[in-house]
């Protein structure tokens, strides 16, 4: 069979988990996979721009040029350069073309199995290795596999697990289930409060297409709970929440403790904001502004860890509602049926993009349309309000 540009495209998006997980002993690799996706997407964009959606584009465009207009050099964070402008445009374009995704993945079983096993030994060759932890906060000792960083693996578990629900639900075989438990064993592991809360989100929608029926699913639902909170209070993720308890030795405040600074330069960002002319509250203040601000406020060149409040200092308010819309388009053909993981996958976009940050970590803006393919999937193949699993 001739591959076309566009399986080149959706076979170099697979490969980006497994590339993330060695970005710190190979720094060039996620550039050089970058430049292939890159190619193969413009290669397939420029041919398939509907008309209905040029106007949306050239408000992206718009945008991005207000931000490289009003940012004062070099972004401190080059990366700033490409993050916004891909992922709404990729966003888009996956929602137009969710039919062809699917058709991929039907067609690539044995390289989607494949990704998923490669990162599923390489993450559990990794848990028997010193250099695979870290002691970032309160002296504990923290998975971060080869990454060294839960902040750039905790994507790749997000990523693995909606591939491996897309495959349960694509090829109809709940062994692919099983291919979701390490991304949650390693991501409490990991000591981030966020990206627990987004593999969790992720787990309960493969659990729920897992299990034979809706009535099992909710009854299940207590000795899950039960298990994954033994599994909690026995894990790195207990020293994240000790760290955080607010003492007299702590750096900051009650709640500026409690969330890690957050509350506190967030309030910063929110206020420029307000305070700004009327032309940066529309198109935005540029790369840098959110960096300066946060580092007056608290003594880091931090981003917002916030996607609404960064879009809104950087983009303004037209790039915020540039980002609102690329997302709902990706999520509205899934929110009639299946109400339990439509809520998750919802969840499991708001919490990273509330408390971290979405667009700006690549493995999570990559696999959403993974999970959306597998709802939509499920949506056309299963009629039954019972029967989940088909048989």
């Amino acid at each position: 069979m001739k591959m076309r540009i566009s399986d080149l495209f959706y076979s170099c998006i697979m490969l980006f988990p497994i590339a993330t997980l060695f970005q710190s002993k190979l720094e060039q690799i996620n550039k050089i996979l970058f430049a292939f996706l890159m190619l193969f997407f413009l290669a397939i964009l420029v041919k398939r721009i509907r008309k209905d959606r040029v106007f949306f584009f050239m408000a992206i465009l718009l945008v991005y040029a207000a931000a490289i207009f009003k940012t004062n050099g070099i972004a401190y964070n080059t990366n700033e350069y490409y993050y916004y402008p891909f992922a709404m445009v990729y966003l888009i374009f996956m929602t137009d073309n969710i039919d062809e995704v699917k058709e991929y993945i039907l067609n690539s079983k044995g390289y989607v199995t494949s990704v998923l096993n490669i990162w599923t030994i390489c993450v559990f060759v990794s848990l028997f290795l010193p250099s695979s932890y870290n002691s970032v906060w309160g002296g504990g000792r923290y998975f971060g596999s080869f990454c060294q960083s839960i902040f750039r693996f905790g994507p790749t578990g997000i990523f693995i697990s909606g591939l491996a629900v897309c495959a349960m639900m694509v090829y109809d075989e709940r062994r692919y289930f099983y291919y979701s438990i390490l991304p949650l064993f390693t991501i409490l592991m990991g000591g981030s409060r966020t990206y627990m809360l987004v593999e969790l989100c992720a787990f309960m929608i493969a659990w729920y297409y897992f299990v034979d029926s809706k009535k099992k699913f909710y009854l299940s639902l207590i000795p899950v709970a039960v298990a994954l909170f033994v599994i909690l209070v026995n894990s790195s993720m207990m020293d994240k929440f000790n760290s955080v308890e607010d003492t007299k030795n702590s750096y900051f405040d009650y709640w500026g403790t409690i969330t890690s600074g957050r509350s506190i330069f967030w309030v910063a960002d929110i206020k420029h904001f307000r305070n700004a002319p009327f032309l940066e509250k529309v198109f935005g203040s540029g790369f840098n502004c959110v960096y300066d601000i946060n580092q007056k406020a608290f003594g880091g060149k931090v981003w917002a860890h916030n996607d609404f409040i960064q879009c809104l200092v950087s983009h303004g308010i037209l790039g915020l509602g540039i980002y609102i819309t690329s997302v709902w388009q990706s999520l509205k053909s899934i929110r009639k049926k299946d109400a339990v993981p439509f809520i998750c996958l919802v969840l499991l976009w708001f919490f990273n993009a509330f408390f971290n940050m979405f667009y700006t970590y690549f493995c999570s803006v990559l696999c959403l349309p993974l999970y959306v393919c597998a709802l939509q999937y499920r949506k056309r193949r299963f009629n039954s309000d019972e029967d989940l699993s088909g048989e």
